[in-house]
């Protein structure tokens, strides 16, 4: 697993904030939350990042956008978190899962602007 490669570093806090989380973005809270990983996992690091896998994957994806803009030249929140939890997964050998919550009553956002082709 991803925990033996050298480098690798895990991170876990001895709080499970899954229920805080759930009430920020409970459909009263309207606060839409990302999280390195489950309760019930930990958070991996590794030196070469130089941060956890999921700063790596969320860097990671705003640059490819960035670097990749469509016409809209928009990033979604939805986009972006699909992208983040794919990456870390693949980034830890499975052992990661970043989630992401937000409520019904918030619809889906521009998280990041990018330069448009001309």
């Amino acid at each position: 697993g991803a925990g033996h490669g050298k480098g690798m570093a895990r991170f876990q806090v001895d709080r499970d904030f899954t229920q805080a989380y759930k009430d920020l973005s409970s459909d009263v809270g309207g606060m839409v939350v990302f999280a390195s990983s489950t309760a019930a996992e930990v958070s991996w690091e590794h030196a070469k990042w130089q941060n956890g896998a999921f700063t790596e994957a969320l860097l990671e994806g705003m640059a490819r956008e960035a670097s990749h803009p469509r016409q809209v030249g928009e990033i979604s929140d939805h986009e972006l978190s699909r992208f983040v939890a794919a990456r870390a997964k693949e980034l830890t050998d499975g052992e990661q899962h970043p989630v992401w919550f937000r409520p019904k009553t918030v619809d889906e956002f521009t998280l990041l602007g990018v330069p448009t082709a001309k």
